[in-house]
């Protein structure tokens, strides 16, 4: 879970990357089918929540939620472990 972070950070737990793993963040997907209403309040729900988790991981980390926003519109954003723990994503690598 995206949000999994702040809850180990509040139970003193350690938020830890194995040096095998690579992180990925991307723009939300969805396939939707009704009225133009129905699309529009989906579409703006959707961009919702992608902000919400931009906002999620700037709390998680030491860069800003337009910088999570920049990185992972229109495109996948990849992470090694080393630039999740130099951006405060995780606290030790494995």
């Amino acid at each position: 879970s995206r949000g999994l972070g702040d809850v180990y950070k509040r139970q003193g737990r350690k938020r830890r990357m194995s040096k095998y793993c690579v992180f990925m963040a991307h723009q939300m997907s969805y396939y939707i089918g009704g009225s133009h209403a129905e699309t529009k309040e989906e579409v703006d729900q959707v961009e919702k929540q992608e902000r919400q988790w931009c906002n999620w991981m700037a709390e998680l980390s030491n860069k800003d939620a337009e910088f999570w926003y920049d990185k992972t519109y229109k495109k996948n954003f990849y992470l090694t472990p080393q630039e999740c723990l130099d951006f405060g994503v995780i606290d030790e690598i494995f």
